[in-house]
């Protein structure tokens, strides 16, 4: 019990260490796949377009600037099942679960990054597609899926795999970071109309 206990602890520490790191305004070091660091909701005055939201779901902002290749990343994972994700949640898209749990006070974008990791192998990145949530309440909640990785040396395809979510959190405003299962957005989420 006290092993699973400290390992635990160890994994809690290990995914607010990658989120603070992420949060931060320190740089990152960048591989071929560029990285992309903001962690919040772009201000409404910054170039975008907006997908018009349907009844009680989230505005999606999305930059005018984006590639083929990030938006096909980003359609893969917004793809992906919510219940493969996460076992408690319905077998939709986590695209549309995301959008419609926040409901219509939250803001959402989605950004491609290199999963904010150090490298474990010298040829390739890790490929992932972070949603940031913002609520008017000031609160946010992001999570970052894993998708597959690319080749450094070559500019080659990128490799899917299964999705995965390496990690959520939430963070009221001028709160800690806090780990979170991704159901748990559902409940901020009612909180914050509250």
């Amino acid at each position: 019990m006290l092993l699973a206990g400290v390992a635990m602890l160890v994994a809690a520490v290990f995914f607010l260490r990658n989120a603070y790191m992420h949060s931060s305004n320190s740089p990152v070091a960048e591989a071929a796949t560029p990285v992309y660091a903001s962690t919040s909701v772009p201000p409404p005055d910054t170039p975008h377009a907006e997908i018009p939201s349907s009844q009680g779901s989230a505005y999606e902002f999305v930059p005018k600037n984006r590639s083929s290749l990030e938006e096909e990343i980003i359609t893969r994972a917004k793809d992906a099942p919510a219940s493969m994700l996460d076992s408690a949640l319905p077998h939709q898209s986590v695209g549309y679960w995301i959008a419609h749990a926040a409901g219509p006070y939250a803001r959402l974008a989605w950004e491609v990054n290199s999963c904010a990791t150090p490298h474990k192998q010298d040829d390739s990145s890790p490929v992932c597609a972070q949603a940031n949530l913002e609520f008017s309440n000031g609160t946010k909640f992001q999570l970052l899926v894993l998708l597959g990785d690319q080749p450094l040396n070559a500019a080659g395809p990128v490799k899917y795999s299964q999705p995965s979510l390496l990690w959520a959190f939430y963070q009221k405003r001028r709160g800690a970071l806090t780990p979170a299962p991704l159901g748990l957005l559902q409940r901020i989420a009612q909180e914050n109309q509250q």
